[in-house]
This record gives C-alpha cells, structure tokens and sequence, in this order.
C-alpha cells in the first residue's frame, strides 16, 4: 500500500511538470502541421503520464528491490 502512496504523487506531479514543458512544443508543431491527426491534446496528455510513470520506476527502482526482498521474507 505504501507503493501507491509513494509513487502516485510523483507520478503526478512528474506528469503536470512534463505537460506543462511539452504544451508549447504541442503549439509549435500545431502550427506547422495543422492537419496532422496525431498531434491532439489527449495523445500528449497519455505521453506525458508514460513518460512521468517510466521515470518514476526508474527513480525509484530500489525502493521497489526493498519491498519485494521485505514480501519474500
């Protein structure tokens, strides 16, 4: 339980960071391809959320190594 207490406000906080460096990049890349489907608010919003969940792993990889040597006993 203490995982999803740990990890969820890094996540977040990770993920507002990431779309708040990545909406300009969102605009620019608007504004030369305007017509391009990919390019949406919603496809950045679920990046930006990987993106923060992977480095948030990775961060804090031994933490996860702790808890799972203290389950096995």
């Amino acid at each position: 339980m203490w995982i999803i207490q740990t990890f969820v406000p890094i996540i977040l906080v990770l993920s507002v960071l990431a779309f708040l460096v990545m909406l300009p990049v969102y605009f620019v890349r608007r504004k030369k391809n305007p017509d391009d489907p990919k390019i949406t608010i919603p496809r950045l919003l679920l990046m930006t959320v990987m993106a923060a969940t992977i480095m948030t792993l990775i961060m804090c990889s031994g933490l996860i190594a702790m808890y799972i040597d203290d389950i096995r006993g």
